[in-house]
């Protein structure tokens, strides 16, 4: 029987000037990474620029996770909370559009709380938090 393939929503950051010019990279925690491997799937990221111009990356997948993080607050017309300096409507853009093509496709989904909260955007509701 062969492994699974799960595809990993990714996420990216600036990388400081150094050596080397500060460059955007995409990345995901290897928590998530070891966390599929352990029960048996080989992880493949998706980073959201190609979830964003190449939606066909996503069917290389058996499944889907979508790991954790702040969700845009514009998504349940909310404003943003001053505490919360860094959003990236980007990457939230690209977990809906995952999240709309794994409904599409009847694609198994695996979410923890910004991707539940994404879901329900992708899927139309409105609801507001914060969730418990």
């Amino acid at each position: 029987m062969e492994r699974p393939v799960i595809g990993i929503m990714g996420n990216t950051y600036m990388t400081q000037p150094g050596m080397f010019d500060s460059m955007e990279r995409a990345y995901q925690n290897s928590y998530y990474v070891n966390a599929v491997m352990k029960n048996g799937g080989v992880p493949v990221i998706l980073p959201a620029s190609a979830v964003m111009e190449q939606t066909e990356i996503m069917g290389i997948c058996d499944g889907i996770l979508f790991p954790g993080g702040r969700m845009t607050p514009s998504y349940y017309r909310e404003d943003p909370h001053p505490a919360i300096q860094v959003y990236k409507p980007e990457i939230d853009e690209a977990l809906m559009r995952a999240g709309r093509y794994a409904l599409e496709h009847k694609s198994p989904c695996w979410a923890s709380a910004k991707e539940t909260s994404c879901s329900t955007c992708s899927w139309g509701l409105l609801v507001s938090g914060p969730f418990p």
